[in-house]
């Protein structure tokens, strides 16, 4: 009793991030009604991810212990959000989506493979965040997207913390 052994703990280490590209309706969507957003976002979502984990690499891993664990993490969707008014023969009919990611995690035992936990998080800009971004004069005159690479970041950033929490 006054003996006992501690289990050994072991580290935690970042395994695959990964960013799946947009596709889809809303991305054609996206890039006809603003054709000028030539911004690498997987590239940033991706950066932003790792730097969020702040673990050292798996393949950085030196001693192998039985009890070392690694985070995988997937965006398999994003947008940037849209709103625009298109007029289709004489009618002016509202095209309106937020900003929105979705991040799939998983916890694993590194040598055995085993997941001991695993979750997905989707995560929107609230309606009103949105729309005082859309009201500003830059934004409704197209002069800049509506979602900067700050609000990118920031929207990754609290979609990664629901999901560590989860994990």
């Amino acid at each position: 009793m006054f003996f006992k052994k501690r289990a050994k703990r072991g580290k935690i280490y970042a395994g695959e991030i990964f960013v799946v590209p947009r596709s889809g309706l809303r991305k054609a969507l996206s890039n006809f009604f603003e054709p000028t957003l030539d911004r690498q976002i997987d590239s940033l979502l991706e950066t932003t991810l790792s730097q969020l984990l702040d673990c050292p690499p798996k393949a950085a891993r030196n001693t192998a212990d039985a009890t070392d664990l690694a985070i995988d993490v997937i965006v398999p969707e994003y947008d940037c959000g849209e709103f625009s008014l298109p007029n289709w023969a004489g009618y002016f009919v509202p095209l309106v989506w937020r900003p929105s990611i979705t991040v799939t995690g998983r916890l694993y035992v590194i040598d055995s493979g085993e997941t001991i936990s695993k979750a997905t998080v989707k995560h929107s800009v609230g309606w009103l965040s949105f729309g005082r971004k859309v009201v500003s004069p830059p934004k409704l005159l197209g002069f800049q997207s509506y979602m900067t690479d700050a609000d990118m970041e920031r929207m990754t950033t609290e979609a990664a913390v629901k999901l560590l929490s989860k994990l």
